[in-house]
């Protein structure tokens, strides 16, 4: 199945214009790394720094995407586009060590293309654009802290109107979360919120085996239906212009209400089951009802006609590490092997792992002295120099290499580290079932421990923090703020119940995240990826056949590059004769570029390793088989040259092996004769004679090491040598005897090879000269002839030479007329040739219209080649753009 295109827009939204910022400038460099599937990325943060809540801030995204669009309606502006919008959720007050970075950052132990891991959003990202939508146009919205998996579930969001993804759950699950109440054929007749036993009754929402249809979070809208829910939120056109005029958007905008709910309130206003009386007394309570009330109602009015069909997905069920044991869970060995849409797969440890470290590591490096029992994650931390022993059930997050120090966690405890101001940094310590919301009256921890508890009271208050009962953990000043080092001892000594240090400033966690240095927290994590992919280049080239060589090259220092070009191009060579080799040596060539060396010959390397890899699956001819001739015959063999009319380069491998094939071309004769020729016959004398009657020049060869020798593609003794090796007149090996060889076929050889064409003249004649002498000897030593065989074989010739070319065309000359040729991958190349039979009209407007003209200019075909598939090799984005089009062309 071909895969999705990438979206068009990718909104996320945020908070407020400072996350929102933040958020940008690092999705970009994800973006541009290819790890977004998105043309485009743009954050959309509420308006205010007012939170607006799920509903509220989609339709400010919706907003966003109707306005960055060309004119028309509101619905022209979503026709044709795929869209998806990505909330990033609330502050991380369950998961603390992400408070800084933001839900939708926060790392996951799935590798990133170039280094690292994934973020939560691109996963998400990548599982959402996994979905087909429908062919008008798509806005789909999710949530950025939750991983469903849809892409991999079976389902289409095809349908007209809006579509909700769901999946069946235990009535037990469905109380914590959304629950859809839908009819046999998907129809919505309502979204409950958390209900208990008697709703779901009354609702019909249970289903047979005690199971629920739970909301996943994910939705779907055409364009028609999201222009309908922009207008029923009060935009209007403008001067061309999406405006807003009154409406719910105008209340949010202006702070007269607060947040609207997405799934409570937006979702249900399309249920027309629900009659607009029970929907008004849902929402009728409230300080804002006044405004909110009538808006609501106004939206309900404007999207209530719409289709709205639960769609449901086989899943496992969807992962929400919202918790830091959630979290931990998820990493665990146990959640090992977890299939993603998108090709994104879950991995045990990424980074580099020490002796003795079992837990997870992501994008992390680790000293050697490093203990940790199987159920840690270390995250986001440069611990060389922090040898850490991890007792379990710990998180270790942020720890930059500028603290020195031991690192020793208790089980159950967790550690982070935050950049602040501009050179300081902040520590957190805290026990994994603890979080940073729940109050101290609401029976808030520390530690494990209650925070009204006398101990944990009282050692708050040696920190100059005495909890109040509306406090929770974000509001307390108990953190450190001093150098790295400082605060990291200070912290482990919070844990143990040191006495406390004097004079170190301590701050909380919501005032640490007004002061966090974003670009120390960028480069710190920046500076990790660099590291892994230094150390996994060979391992992420592998995974990903799609990466750039180039790009890679570039994301590594010059001294580097240098270090990690030997070690690629020694994995190159130990892959040799397989499809990676000449991949790898290709990157090699690229890293050696970095570094300011000489890349050519990595280059050459690298279409040699291909060479040998096409040329492996092809046998050589039997040397031990007479001649099908006698001493006074001749056998003379002609071809045509060929016009390349659409395709060419796709026939080229590693191309053609990697992707397949499609050329069209056509056979043409020149002055009404055909113009190669080769001449063969039988001598008396035992050696080896080769003329050419266009260059005038004869060699003769009586030991089997000179027709051995390695070939040079300038020579033009290039093209027999390589052809009497593949026929089997030339022993296999440096050590065989060419006389003995020559007697078992019944006399020397005499070859003449002509060519009515110049050199260099784009007509394919080396190659198809290579067919035609190679049909001339199986003619002669009496090997059957096959037309797809042939075609096979002149691409091992084209290795020999080391020119490396495809196979379009021998094609092109061995079977005559117009015709398309198409492959599929792998690397025996045989293709399917269909022939084309244009019309007498066509045909004479053609000849009408067409010169074959010699410029005189000449140029060989290997040092293009070198360019071109070099290009293809390190995966260069336009190259492979261009192969796609170049096979659609044809």
């Amino acid at each position: 199945m071909p895969e999705n295109p990438p979206f068009d827009l990718l909104i996320v939204t945020a908070a407020d214009r400072h996350q929102a910022g933040a958020y940008q400038r690092q999705l970009e460099e994800i973006r541009g790394r290819g790890g977004l599937p998105a043309r485009r990325i743009e954050v959309v943060p509420d308006p205010g720094g007012r939170r607006v809540g799920s509903g509220g801030a989609t339709l400010q995204a919706m907003l966003a995407a109707a306005r960055r669009s060309g004119p028309g309606s509101l619905d022209s502006r979503f026709h044709g586009r795929r869209i998806a919008i990505i909330h990033s959720g609330g502050e991380s007050r369950r998961l603390p060590a992400f408070a800084a970075l933001g839900k939708v950052r926060m790392p996951l132990p799935v590798p990133a293309r170039r280094g690292g891991s994934r973020t939560m959003l691109e996963v998400v990202a990548a599982d959402l654009a996994a979905l087909d939508g429908p062919a008008t146009g798509q806005v789909v919205i999710a949530t950025g802290d939750t991983i469903v998996n849809a892409g991999n579930g079976g389902c289409s969001l095809k349908h007209a109107g809006a579509c909700g993804i769901v999946e069946y759950a235990s009535v037990a699950r469905g109380r914590r979360h959304g629950v859809y109440v839908a009819d046999a054929d998907g129809r919505v007749r309502d979204i409950l919120q958390k209900p208990d036993e008697e709703e779901l009754d009354s609702t019909s929402a249970r289903l047979p085996g005690n199971r629920v249809l739970i909301d996943t979070g994910i939705v779907s809208l055409d364009p028609s239906t999201a222009a309908a829910w922009l207008e029923g939120a009060g935009v209007v056109l403008r001067n061309g212009r999406p405006t807003v005029e009154g409406g719910l958007l105008k209340l949010l905008q202006a702070g007269r209400i607060g947040g609207i709910e997405l799934y409570h309130e937006l979702l249900k206003a399309m249920v027309s089951d629900i009659p607009a009386n029970r929907y008004r007394a849902r929402f009728a309570g409230g300080a804002d009802a006044k405004w909110r009330l009538p808006a609501l109602l106004r939206f309900r009015k404007a999207v209530n006609a719409v289709p709205f069909r639960a769609e449901r997905i086989r899943s496992r069920g969807f992962l929400h590490p919202g918790t830091t044991s959630e979290l931990i869970d998820l990493c665990a060995p146990k959640s090992g092997g977890f299939r993603f849409a998108g090709g994104i797969r879950w991995s045990g440890s990424i980074g580099e792992r020490g002796r003795g470290l079992r837990g997870t590591v992501i994008g992390s490096s680790v000293a050697e002295g490093t203990r940790s029992a199987p159920d840690t994650v270390v995250e986001g931390s440069d611990l060389r120099g922090s040898p850490a022993q991890l007792r379990g059930r710990n998180l270790l997050s942020g720890i930059p290499a500028a603290a020195r120090g031991e690192i020793v966690l208790r089980r159950g405890w967790c550690l982070f580290m935050i950049p602040v101001d501009r050179d300081r940094w902040a520590a957190v310590v805290h026990h994994e079932r603890d979080d940073f919301k729940t109050t101290v009256a609401a029976g808030g921890t520390w530690g494990g421990a209650a925070l009204d508890s006398p101990a944990i009271a009282r050692r708050f208050e040696q920190l100059g923090s005495a909890p109040q009962p509306d406090d929770t953990l974000r509001e307390l000043a108990l953190w450190p703020v001093a150098t790295a080092s400082r605060v990291l001892a200070v912290a482990q000594g919070m844990m143990r119940g040191d006495p406390p240090p004097r004079r170190v400033e301590r701050a909380s966690l919501a005032e640490l995240l007004t002061r966090v240095d974003e670009t120390r927290l960028g480069r710190q994590r920046e500076d990790l990826r660099r590291r892994d992919l230094q150390a996994h280049v060979v391992d992420l080239l592998l995974a990903d056949d799609a990466l750039s060589a180039a790009e890679v090259a570039n994301d590594l220092t010059p001294s580097a590059a240098k270090r990690v070009a030997v070690e690629v191009a020694r994995a190159a060579d130990a892959r040799e004769g397989t499809s990676e080799a000449g991949r790898l040596a290709a990157a090699a060539s690229c890293l050696d570029a970095r570094a300011g060396m000489d890349s050519l010959p990595r280059m050459r390397r690298a279409l040699e390793l291909v060479g040998s890899a096409v040329a492996a699956p092809v046998p050589v001819a039997d040397t031990d088989r007479p001649a099908a001739v006698l001493p006074d015959q001749a056998v003379w063999t002609t071809a045509p040259v060929r016009i390349d009319l659409a395709g060419g380069w796709s026939d080229t491998p590693p191309i053609c092996t990697d992707l397949g094939g499609t050329v069209l071309n056509v056979a043409v004769n020149l002055r009404g004769m055909q113009p190669l020729q080769a001449v063969c016959r039988l001598l008396p004398e035992p050696r080896v004679v080769v003329q050419s009657v266009d260059l005038g020049r004869t060699v003769t060869w009586t030991r089997t090491r000179e027709l051995l020798a390695p070939p040079d593609p300038t020579h033009w003794t290039a093209l027999p040598l390589a052809a009497l090796r593949i026929a089997g007149i030339t022993p296999d090996r440096p050590g065989g005897s060419l006389a003995g060889r020559l007697k078992r076929l019944g006399g020397g050889l005499s070859l003449t090879i002509s060519s009515a064409v110049p050199k260099g003249s784009g007509l394919g004649t080396s190659s198809i000269l290579g067919a035609t002498v190679l049909a001339c000897l199986d003619r002669l030593t009496g090997r059957p002839f096959e037309v797809s065989d042939l075609v096979e074989r002149t691409s091992v010739l084209e290795q020999l030479m080391a020119t490396r070319g495809g196979w379009q065309d021998q094609v092109g000359g061995v079977v005559g007329g117009m015709k398309i040729s198409r492959t599929v991958p792998g690397l025996a190349q045989r293709p399917n040739i269909e022939h084309l039979r244009p019309s007498p009209e066509f045909m004479r407007a053609l000849a009408d219209r067409t010169v074959l003209l010699f410029t005189g200019v000449q140029r060989m075909a290997r040092d293009i080649l070198e360019h071109v598939v070099g290009r293809y090799l390190a995966r260069e984005r336009a190259a492979m753009e261009i192969v796609s089009q170049l096979k659609a062309g044809a």
